[in-house]
């Protein structure tokens, strides 16, 4: 994978994407990043990534830019993490969210057949694209997908834009396409609205109550370096497969990445964000009413994920557990807001202990 040519990073300034970023760069990877501009108090600005990082700003709905962006870069492996990640916000601007979601994608892979250059691509969907209702179980790859919002009907289309290029690229002997599903990716440098773990920091920084929409919905909490790697290993293999000519292998089309473990409810994750901190400190939880909750959204209470065929065919699983992932977000945190420690140099610390247990690499 490090070695295989150029890697493009789309959405790089976000969360996510700033952290595979300086994963890449420390395996020594040649890593290009394209996406808006950067928010204040991003982590991207934060950790002054464009210092080391070649990075292009423009909206990926562009055809006419991003093709001549792609055909000049010419990029062997693609991760693409643009999106619009937010579901409240999907509420908001249904249509900007379908455009970035769907039709970015569609873009992307649209001109991908043209680059000769390219062996992979993976895309970052998310776990909410399961029909989920309130059935309290594991999702696997081959369940039926539908979204309850527009945020997760927008990665369901963007599954179904990815499952048709898939065909167009085995039939022209393009590259490899998967689709990555992952929820609640947690790590130091998230700040985002109405997020769980943002929140709980904002509430540390700013001493404020915490205001919970449902205290008992389960998520799977992963750390990011955990659910990166992993796409890193789907990109390794996807590229031996390019390499052996095996695209037509249907089974390999997507992957779960998430905690071994059953998922932790909300009220869970407070209570082991607060049992860092000192007693002056707490975080006070208010719950919003029932009420106030279905007039906002309507989201899944319980969401967990089956990650047996990445076990099993990528060898991957995650280097924390759920607590862990919680305690390791918790702490860079601790380190960045009441240590003053740089957060380049809290990043890098965390990408070398992943790294550690990822061997492979």
């Amino acid at each position: 994978l490090v070695n295989s040519g150029p890697i493009l990073i789309t959405g790089v300034t976000g969360f996510k994407g700033s952290w595979l970023a300086l994963i890449l760069k420390e395996l020594g990877a040649e890593v290009h990043g394209m996406g808006l501009s950067a928010l204040q108090g991003s982590l991207f600005e934060r950790a002054k990534i464009d210092k080391f990082l070649n990075t292009t700003i423009f909206d990926i709905t562009c055809h006419t830019n991003l093709r001549k962006y792609l055909k000049d870069l010419k990029p062997a492996v693609i991760f693409h993490l643009a999106a619009q990640s937010l579901v409240l916000d999907s509420y908001k601007d249904p249509l900007r969210t379908f455009e970035i979601n769907s039709l970015g994608t569609a873009n992307l892979l649209d001109i991908s057949l043209e680059i000769d250059s390219l062996k992979y691509i993976g895309v970052a969907t998310t776990d909410k694209v399961y029909n989920q209702g309130d059935i309290a179980r594991r999702f696997v790859e081959d369940d039926y997908l539908f979204g309850n919002d527009p945020y997760s009907m927008s990665k369901v289309s963007c599954e179904v834009v990815c499952a048709s290029w898939h065909n167009l690229s085995r039939s022209l002997e393009g590259p490899i396409i998967n689709t990555y599903r992952a929820g609640n990716v947690i790590g130091g440098g998230d700040l985002s609205e109405n997020r769980l773990i943002p929140d709980l920091v904002r509430s540390f920084q700013n001493k404020t109550n915490l205001i919970l929409r449902n205290p008992e919905s389960t998520r799977p909490w992963s750390h990011v370096t955990s659910i990166l790697f992993g796409y890193l290993y789907a990109a390794s293999l996807g590229i031996l497969q390019k390499s052996a000519n095996l695209q037509n292998e249907r089974k390999m089309n997507s992957f779960n990445f998430g905690p071994t473990e059953s998922s932790l409810n909300c009220k869970s994750v407070v209570e082991i964000f607060n049992s860092n901190l000192n007693q002056d400190q707490k975080i006070e939880v208010k719950n919003m009413s029932n009420a106030q909750y279905e007039k906002i959204l309507q989201e899944a209470k319980f969401l967990d994920l089956d990650s047996s065929k990445a076990h099993s065919i990528l060898d991957w699983v995650p280097c924390y557990d759920q607590v862990s992932s919680i305690k390791k977000t918790f702490d860079w945190w601790q380190q960045v807001i009441v240590e003053g420690v740089d957060p380049l140099d809290a990043c890098l610390n965390d990408v070398r202990l992943a790294r550690n247990f990822y061997s492979d690499f």
